[in-house]
Parts: structure tokens; sequence; C-alpha cells
């Protein structure tokens, strides 16, 4: 270690030596009349370093100006100024009394340096961008290190690796605003991965520095070996030219544009709509809603878009982004569907306009502007772009007031189109020795106002709108003038071509550009060059040999090519850089081009690199390539037959046999772009139809790898399904549907103008929606499909149905005769009444007896042969073998949520029946999730839906889990025309209002004391498990939260020595004699006996009379008691939830009291359409009564989410999980 460095502290040194490696020490030199080394070092000032010496060097004192050395502390600058002595080898230890000398340089000698100034003056000629001769006056290399440079260049223990000729910023410019110039920059590497740097500009050094040599801002023998290397290569080739940044920018954004436009007539060629949008509205705090999208391409996964202001960007700039980890997408506009292109519009009027703000806002702060609107309040907005277009059109051919800096007093004008050119000047460009170097572009342009569609002109008339055709080359420099990126252009000698001869044809064309050039002498026209390829294949390689023409002069491209051959030309740049990104290897031998043989290669040669070639020039193919074809993919025809209750599909194409189009669907799948025909062809794999023919059999679940050559058949219950997916996708698929397919199409489209005739002898007339539903249910009985009548409750599914049946008896259109009706226990006397009221010449068996008696009824049927047969579900378990031996015509389940359990006896039950046809009476379809939908599906039409396994993984975690809005959309299409739902605020406009209200009910002091303990007493156990656990325990979880529920209707319900009557109670009482007061008649639900055990007792208590209805009332006489109240002046009917919650009529009440709420809304609704249903004449009124601040309170919650999950399938919105998790139950106890 050298002894000065022990002069300073650690990070003091530390701090120095990063001043020394960021070239902070200045002007060092030895003052030899003092002997005092001298030198400025610039830290937050400029600061003076001294170190005194004697005569024979050794160190006597040091000194700095900065306010730390004053104090008598060794500062960094003066650490600094040692590590540039010490880099300089002039620094020794020895044993003077301070342990360092510094000894000056023998004087030096420059004889080399010399010389190379000579011989560059002697070749350098005007013709030269890089003024070497300036360049090299101002450096001073010695003889010493320039001999040293040379010996190491020879020993190649240094190697210049890297030269390379761009636009940069001089960094060490102390210019405010640092121009981007045209830099060369050399690099080197040791064998230690040590590098040297060294970058010129036109005429001077930009930077010096060595690593190795801790050199920085002067020559060591590394930085020699690269002056000397960049000397001779800009005396070889002269790179550079008086093209500055501006000027660049032009040509690359032109090129940029050109390949845009060429892209995009690709895109079209190849593909066309491809990309769909897919909006979900969200919900915003309830009073807003929220738009966001997802995109995906035919037949793929769609991916939410994570910014929609990205998105329109995206599009605009035509960029590829990747959605998945496999799949990227180049967002083109021309790309999208016709349904979704709307929506882009759409996204297009609502964000553009945000953006446009944006966009303005960071160009005024860029520029340095102060922008600020708040000298003008919440009175003015800022027109961007899109507004500006919109402004225009609104006020077209009116005046408004303009006020600008170019009036000078607000003047009166009136909006008008108009026209304007644009005037551009090119004028010859000189250096500063009158040597012709290009030519510089001026633009005489107003100001001009910038729109999206249009650039708008305040002259003295009139404010004129300047149309901007898309695409075009004025529309192109009227925005780059608007970006201020007109000014100051200048194209150089070596980039002339490409603007003389590309470029600038296009601006004389164009009628709204006027162009005013100069007359160029021969000597200044730019050399055309032309270039000609030859591309050949064998079995080891695809190669290419390419020329290019100058002057009438053939060479090929690979000659003379090194590292520092910067001279070329622009084009020929791009060229070298197209084919090597290609072409892995080159024979420098023989001059060509060479890759690897490969199908993959050879398409993408004959599909990519051919078409760019061309744009370059000639291409010649060799005769091997010629025989190579390249064919559009097959457009797929579909076929499609109704054989009885089959559907055949069949998907062809004339040009190719059934074989060759699976293993191009095949190829298809694998994500491949080809496919290889046997005569060496290709099928090119991304045009055709083969999306929309995978999306279709992704969606039917057909298997792909028979899809051509198989039988692919479907049940008859898939036509609509069908039909609708063809129609949508009509342009890409040719449907070829026979006779019997058509027909059953049209029979369904025109439902509403069925005309199936009423039974005779109906005892009721049909409401124009119940003839409705009678007409749906002989359409789906004459295509021998099945369906659910999902009515809301009380519009009288039982009605429509036995209309069926007694039409059934009359016409029999099914065979046999016997119908089959299953239904929960208490309603079996409520059908058998609605049909001896509506259908008495129906002969019905209503097996509820005894196991005897049904089995001697069973046996009886082959001979009694009756039209109906009734029984309850439990009693169809029990009797099941007997019910296996009958063939029923129709097998009608009521309340078909009762098997919504695929994995309950009673749905096995009910699959396991013969039957031809199959109908689901429920209002509630689905309650908790979408398998209970897959369940009723799979009694109706057993396989309609796959297996669960199957369903669940198309259909139920995309919904549930993903959100996948299109797989919701598609699971409704393929169900909706086998699902009739109509709502009675729909159909029933003479049905009286129904006003629900919540009650909320405050628990007195000693009931809040048990409902807390008991609610932390869960909490702690909930909390404590772990999801497994949890799961294990939710039996005794639920047994929890129903004592809480209990403890919420009245504790005297869970603890015996409770004999306060509970605050819910007292308001039930209350809102009873109210009522009964003004003389209403009133339905009590609960869950709870025992709780209405307790009404019982408080109606008794105030001499009031009441019916009730418990599990335990025998099923018979539930039918009798609700006739009598609606016939007598009982005013109270106490009913259990689940015991008469379903199936009565109940409309002699008006009031309806739901004590405690259920966890599904569906089943208090049932409950209140007892009374809310066809007959009620007056308005109904029902209360919940609600327990303040306890679990209550959050099951409202809950039944709100279970209902939407049911909503939302039937009307096709979003769909979300209704299952209780840990969470959602550490939630509720909150």
């Amino acid at each position: 270690m050298d002894k000065w460095q022990n002069f300073f502290a650690p990070t003091i040194l530390n701090r120095g030596q990063n001043y020394f490696k960021q070239r902070k020490v200045k002007s060092l030199h030895f003052n030899q009349d003092r002997l005092i080394w001298e030198a400025f070092v610039q830290g937050s000032r400029k600061y003076r370093v001294r170190i005194r010496v004697a005569k024979n060097g050794d160190l006597l004192g040091i000194g700095c100006s900065c306010p730390y050395a004053a104090q008598g502390d060794p500062c960094k600058h003066l650490a600094a100024v040692f590590f540039a002595l010490t880099a300089r080898n002039l620094v020794k230890n020895t044993n003077s009394p301070n342990g360092v000398s510094i000894f000056e340089k023998q004087r030096a000698s420059y004889k080399l340096m010399t010389e190379l100034k000579a011989q560059v003056k002697q070749q350098l000629t005007p013709a030269y961008y890089f003024d070497l001769n300036t360049i090299l006056k101002k450096v001073r290399i010695d003889d010493e290190t320039f001999q040293t440079a040379l010996a190491l260049k020879k020993n190649h223990n240094f190697t210049a690796i890297k030269f390379r000729l761009q636009f940069s910023q001089d960094q060490f410019s102390k210019e405010l605003y640092r121009p981007y110039e045209q830099m060369i920059e050399a690099s080197g590497l040791t064998s230690n991965h040590i590098s040297a740097n060294l970058t010129l500009k036109r005429d001077q050094i930009v930077d010096l520095n060595c690593n190795l040599c801790n050199r920085y801002g002067d020559f060591c023998e590394h930085t020699v070996i690269l002056l000397l290397q960049l000397v001779d290569g800009i005396l070889a080739n002269n790179p550079g030219d008086f093209t500055n940044f501006a000027g660049l920018n032009l040509l690359d954004d032109w090129q940029a544009m050109k390949t845009q436009q060429n892209q995009a007539s690709l895109i079209n060629s190849a593909q066309k709509q491809s990309i769909s949008l897919l909006p979900e509205i969200i919900d915003f705090h309830g009073a807003s809603l929220l738009l966001r999208l997802k995109i995906g391409e035919t037949g793929k996964r769609f991916y939410q878009v994570k910014d929609l202001f990205q998105l329109i960007k995206d599009f605009k700039q035509q960029a590829t982004v990747r959605l998945g980890k496999k799949q990227m997408l180049t967002l083109a506009t021309e790309q999208i569907t016709s349904d979704s292109l709307p929506l882009y519009h759409f996204l297009c009027r609502n964000l553009q306009p945000l953006i446009d703000l944006k966009n303005q806002l960071e160009q005024f702060q860029a520029g340095g502007s102060l922008f600020d609107l708040t000298s003008y309040g919440s009175s003015a907005i800022l027109l961007g772009p899109t507004a500006l277009d919109d402004f225009f059109q609104t006020f077209k051919g009116q005046t408004i007031t303009f006020k600008g800096d170019h009036f000078d007093a607000p003047i009166a004008l009136k909006l008008l189109e108009g026209h304007f050119n644009l005037e551009v000047q090119l004028k010859k460009l000189y250096d500063e020795h009158n040597n012709f170097q290009g030519l510089k572009l001026a633009f005489e342009l107003p100001p001009l106002y910038l729109g999206e569609k249009a650039a708008y002109l305040a002259e003295e008339e009139a404010f004129y709108c300047i149309p901007l055709p898309q695409q075009s080359i004025f529309k192109y420099l009227i925005e780059q003038n608007h970006l201020g990126q007109l000014e100051d252009i200048t194209i150089g000698k070596q980039n002339l071509a490409e603007f003389y001869y590309d470029q600038l044809p296009q601006w004389r064309q164009d009628p709204q550009i006027k162009v005013i050039e100069p007359a160029l002498t021969a000597a200044e026209m730019p050399i055309k060059e032309t270039f000609t390829f030859l591309l050949d294949m064998n079995e080891e390689f695809l190669t290419c040999q390419a020329w290019i023409n100058e002057q009438q002069e053939t060479k090929n491209l690979l000659e003379q090519v090194d590292g520092l051959r910067m001279h070329v030309s622009r084009r020929e740049k791009k060229l070298q850089a197209d084919l090597t990104g290609f072409f892995a290897k080159t024979d420098s031998k023989n001059q060509i081009y060479q890759l690897g043989f490969s199908d993959e290669h050879l398409f993408q040669l004959l599909t990519e690199i051919i078409p760019k070639l061309q744009a370059y020039g000639t291409v010649k193919v060799s005769a091997a390539l010629k025989k190579i074809s390249i064919k559009s993919a097959p457009k797929v025809s579909v076929g499609v037959k109704l054989q009885g209750n089959l559907l055949e599909l069949n998907f062809s194409n004339r040009d190719f046999s059934p074989a060759e189009l699976q293993q191009i669907f095949s190829q298809y799948q694998l994500k491949k772009k080809f496919y290889r025909l046997a005569n060496g062809s290709f099928v090119n794999l991304t045009d055709g139809n083969l999306a929309t023919v995978s999306k279709l059999q992704h969606d039917l679940q057909l298997p792909a790898t028979e899809l051509f050559t198989g039988d692919n058949q479907l049940g008859a219950n898939h036509a609509f399904f069908l039909n609708q997916y063809l129609k949508s996708n009509q342009v890409e698929l040719d449907l070829q549907a026979d006779q019997q397919f058509e027909q059953l199409i049209k029979q369904f489209e025109k439902i509403q103008q069925q005309h199936f005739s009423l039974p005779l002898h109906l005892k009721a007339t049909l409401r124009p929606y119940q003839l409705a539903g009678y007409q749906w249910l002989r359409t789906l009985t004459a295509s021998h499909f099945s369906g659910i009548l999902a009515d809301e409750m009380g519009l009288g599914k039982t009605l429509q149905i036995i209309t069926l049946l007694l039409a059934n008896q009359q016409e029999k259109f099914v065979v046999p005769k016997t119908s089959l009706i299953v239904t929960p226990a208490s309603l079996i006397y409520n059908w058998q009444a609605e049909l001896t009221k509506f259908a008495p010449q129906l002969k019905v068996v209503l097996l509820a007896g005894s196991q005897n008696e049904r089995q001697t009824q069973l046996q009886a049927l082959a001979e009694t042969k009756p039209d109906i047969v009734i029984t309850s579900y439990d009693l169809l378990k029990r009797d099941l073998k007997q019910y296996q031996a009958v063939d029923f015509g129709f097998e009608i389940i009521d309340e078909a949520q009762y098997i919504k359990n695929p994995r309950t006896s009673a749905a096995k039950a009910v699959k396991q029946l013969s039957s031809q046809i199959r109908f689901a009476l429920t209002g509630t379809p689905i309650e908790n999730s979408l398998s209970e939908l897959w369940s009723i599906f799979d009694f109706l039409m057993p396989g309609f839906l796959g297996t669960y396994h199957d369903f669940r993984s198309y259909y139920e975690n995309p919904i549930i889990k993903d959100q996948q809005t299109a797989t919701q959309q598609k699971l409704n299409q393929l169900v909706s025309p086998f699902i009739l739902r109509r709502l009675k605020h729909q159909v029933l406009k003479d049905l009286p209002a129904k006003t629900e209200q919540v009650y909320l009910v405050e628990m007195e002091s000693k009931q809040q004391t048990l409902y807390r303990a008991q609610t932390s007493l869960l909490k702690r156990q909930v909390e404590n498990q772990s999801e497994q656990e949890f799961n294990q325990s939710k039996i005794e979880i639920l047994a929890e939260l129903t004592r809480l529920r209990e403890i919420c209707c009245d504790p005297a319900l869970v603890y015996d020595n409770y004999h306060r009557v509970s605050a819910k109670r007292l308001a039930c009482m209350e809102l009873m004699q109210q009522a009964i007061g003004d003389g209403h008649k009133i339905l009590v639900f609960s869950q709870f006996v025992s709780l209405l055990k307790l009404l019982a007792t408080d109606l008794q208590r105030h001499g009031l009379e009441y019916y009730q209805i418990f599990g335990s009332t025998p099923k018979k006489e539930r039918t009798v008691l609700a006739q009598k109240f609606n016939q007598d002046q009982t005013p109270v009917f106490l009913i259990s939830l689940k015991a008469g919650g379903t199936g009565l009529n109940l409309t002699g009440a008006d009031v309806v009291i739901h004590f405690d709420p259920w966890w599904n809304l569906a089943a208090q609704n049932q409950a209140t359409d007892r009374a809310h249903r066809i007959g009620q004449q007056n308005k109904v009124n029902v209360y919940s009564l609600i327990s303040k601040n306890s679990i209550e309170e959050k099951v409202l919650q809950l039944q709100a989410a279970k209902k939407q999950l049911a909503d939302n399938l039937l009307n096709n919105q979003k769909v979300t999980s209704a299952k209780l998790t840990k969470q959602d139950l550490l939630q509720i106890l909150k």
C-alpha cells in the first residue's frame, strides 16, 4: 500500500477515490518555479489543491482551500489528487520524513505522436465527417506510452472488442441543453475482462477512461490502442455524416410507419377478426357501476385487462403483448371481431380524453412551462385531441370567441371545414469548408392544434378544421411538428439515398404537401443502391447469397464485413441485421448466409423472410424452392343433420381429405404455424377458420382426435346452442344444415306463435303467460325434450302442468298414458286437490298410505291404468323397486330443489325411473351452487351437461373461481332453451304490491349478555381451528350457530331458567295486535317449532285465535287448515318454515311475519308467496324481525349473496360463490 494513504481516514480515502474515478480532478500540473503540484477538484464548488515538494521530490506539505482542510485535516480533495498522481506513476514510497516522494517525469518525447498527426493530415479530406486533425491537435501522448501500447497490441494482451457509431449526449458538456450528437465509441478488454473506453464526437474527445490503469482523462497504453484503431477505421471507412438526431428520428419513424402499414396488411390477409373483448359490469358501492374487460383470441382463454389506458395505447401502436405464460397477441384494430368493435370504440370515446389530458399535462411539465388552470378555477377544461374533435363536430358552423397570443384581442371565429398545404423547403447543407454534406429540411407551419382525426387552424376569418387522412405522410409530418421534432432536421450524405429515393417521392405525391427542393448536381446526387438475393435449399442448409449494386458495381454483401464498417447505408445495415437475425451462420469462403434445414425454418423463410427481402430488392429462388408452395388453411364447413334425437356433425373441406384435415387440426391444436403435406407443400395454419372450429370442438366437448374422421353425435337438445354459435360465427363457419334441423330451430324461434290447442273441459282460464307456458311445455314435448318450469312462486306452475297432462289424456301425444308426479310430502294432498279442481276427469291415484296399501296400489297400476300417480320423495325411495317396473309417460318433480344434491337418495331415485318426458318445477333452480343446476339437468336429460366432473371443469370452476363471463354466457346459451322463468312483476300487472320491511329489534340487557358470551365462545373455537379442522367440524359449528340464532329469538329456547319475554316476542305481539286491529290476517313463519309454541302461549294470553302447522301436523290436515284459514275469521296462522313454506295457498292473509331469517332467502320467499300469489286481493306487507347487532343481520347479507347466484345465471350476469368459509364465519361473528 502507498504510504500516502495513511494520511487519510478510511472514509475520506474512499470519497477521494470516488472523486478521482468521477474525473473531478482538473488541471493537474507541476509548478517548477515554486516546486508545487497544483490541481482543481470539483466538489460542491471548485477547490484548489497544492502539494509542496523538495527539489529531490520529497513531500513537504499539503493543503486545500476547502473548509474541512482549513481545520487541519487531510480532505477528500487532497486524496483525489494523490490518486491522480499515483495513476501517472509519479508517487513513490521513500525513507524521507513523510515517507513519500513525488517525481516529475523527465522531459517527454512526442515524436511518434507528431508522426501520427502528420499521417492523418495527409490522408484526411473534407469529405470526412470526423475531424481527426482537430481531435488530435489537443492530444499529447509521449513516446514511452506510445511504444508500450504498440508492444501490447502486438502481443494481443489487450483487444479492442467493440466499435459503435451512435447518437449520444456529451455528459461532460457545460451546456444547459445537451443535444444528441453522432459519436463513435471504442472499447476493449484485457484477458481479465477489465475494460477501457474512448469516445469521440466530430471534433473532440468526449470520454477517456481505463479501469485497468485507473486513468481518467488522459491516455494510457490501453486507450492509445483504442485511439490508433479508431484513427485507422475512420480513415478507411469514413463513418458518420451530418444527419442530426431529428433527421434520424424522421427516417426511423418513417420506416416504422411503413412497417406498421405492411404488418397491418399482412394481419388483414392472414387472420381477420380474431380478438374478442368481453365486458363485465360491477356494482360499485351500490351507487355506481364499473366496467372491466377481458381480452382473448378466438378459441383461446380470456385474460383480465389490467390497464385499460395501456390497452388503447397498445392497439394504436399495434403492440405485441403477453397474455399468459405461453400466449402472445398482436393488438390490431383490424383483428377485433365485429361484436367487440363497438366496445373498443366505446372505450376510445370515453378513455381517450383522459389519455389526452395526461399526455398534455406531461408535455407541459416536460417543457418546463408553468401549466396551471388555477387562474380559471373550475370554469375551464383542457381540450385534448379527442375532445377537440368532438367539440368541432358539436359546434361546426357556429361562431365562437377565440383568445390567443397571435391575436391582439379576443376574436369571433366561425367553425368551418378548411384546407391547408404544408410547405417543405429543402436546402443544401454545407460544412465549414463549403463542402456539400446533405440536405436541411425547413417547414413553414402556422400554429396548429392537433386533434385525433384533424388539425385545427385559427385564422382571422375562421377556425378551420384540416382533415388528417389516416396513414398519410401529411398527418405524420403534422404530428411530428406538434411534438417539436421538425425543427433543424438535417439528412447527411450517407443517409441521403434512403430519404431521397424512398421518402421524398411520397412527399411529392401528397396533395397536401408542397415540396420546394434545389437541383442537385451529379456529384451531389446520392448513390442509389439495389439488392439481389438468391435463395436455395438442400438437405442440410437453407442458403442465401446477397449482392448490393452501387454505381453499376456489384459486390457480395459479405465482402469486407468487420466491426468498424460503419460507412454503409442504413438500409444495408438493416438488411445485414435481418439476414444475420435469421441465418445463424455465414460461409465466408463462399460468401453465403446459412441456416440448418428444418421444416420450421423453411416455413419461416417462405412466409416471413422472403416478403421482408422483397422490400429491399429482387428475390430469386432455386428450382428446389420453386416446388414448395404455401396453401391457405382450409375453411372448414360444418354439416348438421337431425336424426331422431341425435345431431350428427360432419366437418369437411373439399380440398383436403378427412385424414389430412385431422392431421392439420392436430397440428393447429399443438400451436403449430403450419402443416406439411405429403407433396412437400405447406398449409399455413395462421389463416382459415381453424380457431373457430377449435372453439366449437371445445364448447361441445367433441373428441378432438376424431373430429374429422369419426362420428360426431350430440343429443338433439344441443341444437339451439349449436345454432346460436353458428349464427354468431357465420362469417368463419359455412353451415350446411338439413331440413329437419332448420325446422326444429324455427319451431323454437317462433314458440310464441305455436298454437297447441287447450284441452277440453279444463276448469280454469289461463292467463296469457300461463298459456305461453303451456305452449312452451307442448313444444318441448313435441321435440322429445325436457325442461325446468322455473316461474316465481305463486304464478301457477301447477295449473300449467295440469293443463299439459289433461291435453295428453285427450290427445295421447306421449305414451304410456300414466304419468308420475313426485312432490314433497306436505304437497301431495294439495296436488290432489288442484287436479280435482281443474281437471276432475283425470284419474288420479295418491300413493300415500301404509306400505301394504301402497304395494297393493302399485301392483294394480297395470290394470287400473290411472292418468296420474302422485307420491312423495320419501315414499318413492321406499318403493323404488316397484316404481322401476312401471313405464311412465311424464315424470314431473315438484320443488325440484329437493334433488339439488345428486348424492341424496331422493335425487338418485327420481333418475332411476323409466319415463318419456321429464319436467322439473321449482321457483329456485339454484339456491347455493351451480352443481344444483347440473343435478336437475342430470334428471331431465342425462348427459346433456356431461358428468359432474366435466361440468365442474368446463363450467363451475371457470365461472365461480375464475369469474369467466364468456363461460357463463356459454352455459346460459346451452340451458336457456330448456328453462322458462317469469317473475311476478313481469307478468302479473294486476297482482297487488308486496312491501318488504326489515324490523330491527334491540335485545334486552340479559339477552345481550347471553348472546355475547355464546359469540365469544364460538369465535375462539373457530379462530383456533385450521382450515381442515374447520371443514371437519362444520356440523358442530352449525349447531352452535343455531344456538346463537335461538338466543336472538328468545333465550328461553336455550336456557330453561330464562323466564323473561324476549324483545322480539314483544315486538311480534305488538305487530300482530296492530294488524288485527286494522282488519288484517297474518302468517307467522319460524324455523323453530318451540318458538312458535311460545307465540301460541302469547296469543292465548291475549285471547286471540290461531291455527298452526308444524312438521308433526298430518299432511291431509294441512290442506284442510289452509282452506279454513282462507274462509273464516281466524286472524293468525303460525307455520313452521319447512312444514308449510311450500305448496299451500294462503291468500286469506295479507301480512307475513318472518320471526327469524333463514340462511336461504329463496325459502323465505317461498313462504311469503303462500300469501302473495294469484287470488290475493290486498297489498301484502312482509316484515322480517331482526335482532340488532347480531348474527341475524349478517344472515341478511348471506341471503343476498345466495340470491345473486341464481339471478346471475338465469339473467346471464356475474356469478359468485355462495359457500360459507372460515373467513365468512369469522366475519359473521364480528
